[in-house]
């Protein structure tokens, strides 16, 4: 199943960040590799099409990820003279040290994060991706927060989903794991 979401986090010296889902505020683990047509470097703000699965250690990522048509091509990036320009003079070379050192120290607090808290996908592509170049919130069809607090008041496992993830003072997930309801939609 394709998703659309939107590049949040970028580090192309390293060549992997993060996508946020429309409408979501979990993050999704982007790599450089799992680009399928490298004729450009994703960018911060870019918006991409994937399919996400989960790596060995459990955690979900991106595959297959592609630009739509309409924004696959290269705009001019003003921060390249910069790099350029670094490059010729030799210098940064402590600083690059320094952030790849501090950098590398929250990567490994964040996939303890992580592993403690795998988040759920995002909402289905339902419309051609070329349609996609501005993204639009998607909100849940047909639910609000009208007072349901336990799963036996819920109509689908959907709607229990909604609630925790939306409704304050719900009584759905006894053990504190992200997944409502579990006996009765089967976690």
């Amino acid at each position: 199943m394709r998703y659309q979401g939107r590049i949040i986090e970028w580090n192309d010296a390293k060549g992997f960040g993060y996508i946020e889902w429309h409408g979501a505020s979990d993050k999704l683990f982007l790599h450089i590799s799992a680009f399928a047509d490298r004729s450009r470097r994703p960018r911060l703000g870019d918006i991409v099409t994937y399919e996400a699965e989960r790596d060995p250690q459990g955690r979900h990522r991106a595959v297959k990820v592609a630009f739509p048509a309409s924004a696959s091509r290269p705009r001019d990036d003003p921060a390249r003279h910069v790099r350029q320009e670094r490059r010729r003079s030799g210098g940064g070379w402590l600083g690059g040290v320094i952030i790849a050192s501090i950098f590398a120290g929250g990567l490994h607090l964040y996939s303890g994060y992580q592993q403690a808290r795998q988040p759920e996908l995002g909402p289905e592509v339902t419309e051609p991706v070329q349609s996609f170049v501005k993204p639009v919130p998607v909100r849940a069809p047909g639910f609000s927060c009208d007072g349901k607090v336990y799963c036996s008041e819920m109509s689908s496992c959907d709607e229990a989903r909604y609630y925790l993830a939306h409704c304050p003072g719900v009584k759905m997930d006894g053990d504190g794991d992200g997944k409502p309801c579990e006996k009765w939609c089967g976690y």
